[in-house]
């Protein structure tokens, strides 16, 4: 079913392209019965190929899904035009008297700053209390995994030296989990962080449990018992090409990042993780759906 924005974002001709419908508000006359309302904040840097990586796992055949991005208003961007977040994105202060059904947070490259360095740490605070009450289900993705378990759960991240940075092997652990409903026992996940999530210490927390997890890289699949909050410390969203572009990206910086592992030698990585991706985000629509 298409997938309804308010505005034309940069990424809808590669959505287009892509198979994925879409719809504008301003061309219906009345909503679907079967809309979910998303909101997504977008803190990653580049937030075309991230509008483009999220809306393709929205993609439902079972619902309208109704997105919203949003950006801090707080933080100066130097990535994306202003003028463009200005007339496609919303904010939190034009939105925060209204109800969603799910909200997604990105991650931003913020591992090694402390929360409290951070210029839209204030506002994102607002955000993560807003989630307790007008918002059904919502997911932290990577860096946002951290501050969200910080802020709910008081939980302090725990930084690594060497970069989590490739493709890893995971398990399910909770397969009858409503998220994981139709997943297999084994799993690959992209990971690109510096930061690691222990299992002990979530499953120490009385109101979550750990669904997915790696011996490598820790807990992937963090929830509430109740699907309130959600928390995946890799990048289910990442297309075949992405960790290269960033390994790209570190090397022009004279950097000298590890090749990430598991990528095969003609730079395609071993690519079983968007079915898994498209499921998990499939199963959470039916999830909040319901909530």
């Amino acid at each position: 079913m298409p997938i309804i924005l308010d505005n034309t974002l940069l990424s809808c001709e590669s959505l287009t392209k892509e198979n994925i419908s879409l719809l504008y508000k301003k061309d219906l006359k009345k909503h679907p019965r079967n809309t979910l309302k998303i909101a997504i904040l977008n803190l990653m840097p580049n937030k075309i190929e991230t509008e483009l990586q999220i809306l393709k796992l929205l993609d439902s055949p079972y619902f309208f899904v109704e997105v919203t991005f949003l950006y801090p208003e707080t933080h100066k961007t130097k990535n994306t035009s202003i003028d463009y977040l200005c007339n496609v994105y919303s904010t939190f202060s034009h939105i925060k008297h209204l109800s969603y059904d799910g909200l997604i947070i990105t991650g931003a490259p913020l591992e090694k700053i402390d929360f409290t360095d951070i210029d839209y740490w204030a506002e994102l605070k607002d955000i993560m209390e807003f989630s307790k009450t007008k918002v059904k289900s919502t997911i932290h993705i990577c860096w946002a995994s951290i501050a969200g378990l910080y802020y709910h759960y008081d939980l302090p991240k725990k930084l690594v030296s060497k970069k989590i940075f490739g493709v890893y092997p995971s398990y399910v652990e909770r397969k009858q989990n409503l998220l994981l409903k139709d997943f297999k026992k084994n799993l690959w996940i992209p990971h690109s962080r510096y930061f690691l999530t222990d299992s002990y210490c979530i499953e120490n927390i009385e109101r979550l449990q750990v669904l997915i997890s790696s011996k490598e890289t820790g807990a992937h699949c963090i929830a509430s018992l109740d699907y309130k909050q959600i928390f995946l410390t890799g990048h289910w969203e990442y297309q075949p090409k992405t960790l290269v572009k960033e390994y790209k990206r570190d090397i022009s910086k004279g950097l000298d990042p590890v090749f990430p592992k598991n990528y095969s030698s003609n730079l395609l990585p071993y690519y079983s993780w968007m079915e898994d991706s498209l499921l998990f985000f499939k199963n959470w629509l039916k999830v909040i759906s319901k909530l």
